[in-house]
């Protein structure tokens, strides 16, 4: 019979920095070669997102009371954007903020690791590199182009495009310095080779068939993808790969896409939801919103499970970000959870289900970008989005709720209307900033307007009740309605 690993066993199994990766404790200091330059770097993003943030809100206001818009705020915006974007991503680089497939690279003998992560930093530095260098001809021609505005030279809009790639270069042999030399040299020596085998392809693919071209390039993209390059860079190295050995167009319209395509006025609500959505979590405003809702259903079959995937759902309408989403409401209902001693296996996968809502509730940056790249509305897609999403909520919760009486759950008591009055009121600074007016229809101006809100809200503190309306300790730990078996602690 198969032995199950207790809880204790089973934590040893898991790698040893498994904690700090989910954490930004983790980042090596000087990532970025230089303390100041980390300072400079960090403080430019910070910047342009506060300018970001005033000059919408700046032309919201304007708008609203004429009813005309600021025509320079969008040129405005669109540098901002594009720093954030840009910089902001070479930031992430060093920092491990990048997502990739990391489940073959864990699996790897130990010995392997070293010249697999020397390979993915030497696969960045050529992707950068080579972007930066096939955008200097258009860099430099824009030098005499102005924008029709503010009359500005339009090689300030692409020079964050440009420093963002020069960033990430400079940022993948600053990493490379840090390994072994052996593993490096190695990791230099197949990226070289891998060059020189795409450089003298070309001619294998003049007379071949589409089909196979296309079949070469999905290989090397799964390859590449798991290996743990982050997912932009493998997207970006497949695209260049497929243009060149295919003579379809040159390889200089993938870093002017890059430049180009960043710079839809409706992207410009992507930074402002993810903002929106950390300053709540950052703030603690989360927690009064997972205590509403297991007041209002804590008591059905599944318990913490089910309120799990209900704030998933309303939070999903906040932030627009899976990965915010998800690191809100886990860190969040963390101790919760912990206290009633549910299994931990069911808690990821229920939480790993109930993020998938996040990708057609607005305001889903899928969606947002799947608008500003079609002809399609977003306040369509928004409006389209809502019943889908409803119905994945119900499934899994119906999952959960026949997997608990399958094991042995009970409902629980329900809150008394005493405590879901208290419950709403704690968590209005929550359900505020995801509830904008109508006149204000762009996703963009939503955004702005609710991270606005989120900033400036504070959470109610119970001192302000006076002290003969004040009511009872709210009775948040109650008794688990799913109690877990030892058996069960692991899944």
């Amino acid at each position: 019979m198969k032995r199950t690993l207790p809880p204790k066993e089973l934590e040893e199994v898991l790698p040893s920095d498994a904690e700090e990766i989910l954490h930004h404790g983790h980042v090596p200091p000087r990532w970025s070669g230089a303390v100041w330059f980390d300072k400079v770097l960090e403080g430019t993003v910070g910047a342009a997102i506060i300018a970001e943030l005033l000059v919408i809100l700046l032309n919201i206001m304007v708008r609203l009371f004429t009813g005309d818009s600021v025509l320079w705020t969008q040129e405005v915006s669109e540098i901002a954007l594009l720093t954030i974007a840009f910089i902001g991503g070479a930031i992430a680089y060093p920092k491990g903020a990048h997502m990739s497939v990391q489940a073959l690279i864990m699996r790897l003998p130990a010995t392997w690791k070293p010249y697999l992560a020397a390979l993915v930093d030497c696969l960045v530095f050529v992707m950068s590199a080579g972007s930066f260098a096939l955008y200097v001809p258009t860099l430099v021609q824009q030098i005499e182009e102005k924008t029709p505005i503010l009359q500005l030279p339009v090689f300030w809009v692409s020079l964050p495009f440009s420093a963002g790639m020069l960033l990430i270069a400079w940022f993948a042999l600053v990493k490379l310095k840090r390994q072994a030399r052996r593993a490096v040299l190695v990791a230099a020596g197949i990226t070289a080779a891998l060059i020189c085998l795409v450089v003298l392809s070309p001619p294998l693919f003049y007379y071949a068939s589409p089909n196979l071209l296309l079949g070469v390039v999905l290989a090397v993209l799964f390859i590449l993808l798991f290996l743990g390059l982050p997912i932009a860079f493998v997207l970006a190295l497949a695209s260049g790969i497929y243009l060149y050995l295919g003579g379809i167009s040159d390889v200089s319209a993938i870093p002017i896409g890059m430049a180009s395509g960043a710079k839809g006025f409706v992207l410009l609500a992507i930074p402002f939801f993810i903002l929106a959505g950390t300053v709540m979590n950052s703030a603690g405003l989360t927690l009064p919103l997972a205590k509403l809702v297991d007041a209002l259903i804590g008591h059905l079959r599944g318990g913490l499970l089910q309120v799990v995937v209900v704030t998933m759902y309303i939070f999903s309408g906040i932030s627009g970000s899976k990965v915010a989403d998800v690191a809100a409401v886990g860190t969040t209902m963390r101790n919760m959870l912990e206290e009633r001693k549910y299994p931990r296996g069911e808690v990821v996968a229920v939480l790993s289900a109930s993020a998938i809502m996040g990708e057609t509730i607005p305001p889903s940056i899928v969606l947002l970008v799947l608008g500003s790249i079609t002809t399609i509305s977003t306040t369509t897609l928004f409006l389209a989005g809502f019943l889908p999403a409803a119905f994945l909520a119900l499934v899994v919760m119906a999952l959960v709720f026949v997997r608990a009486r399958k094991q042995g759950g009970v409902a629980g008591s329900k809150a008394t209307w005493r405590t879901r009055g208290s419950a709403t009121f704690f968590a209005i600074p929550t359900l505020l900033p995801s509830r904008t007016p109508s006149s204000w229809p762009p996703p963009t101006a939503a955004a702005a307007s609710g991270c606005w809100v989120t900033r400036s809200g504070k959470p109610p503190r119970r001192r302000a009740w006076c002290c003969s309306l004040s009511p009872p300790p709210l009775p948040w730990r109650r008794p688990s309605p799913w109690p877990a078996s030892p058996s069960r602690s692991t899944t």
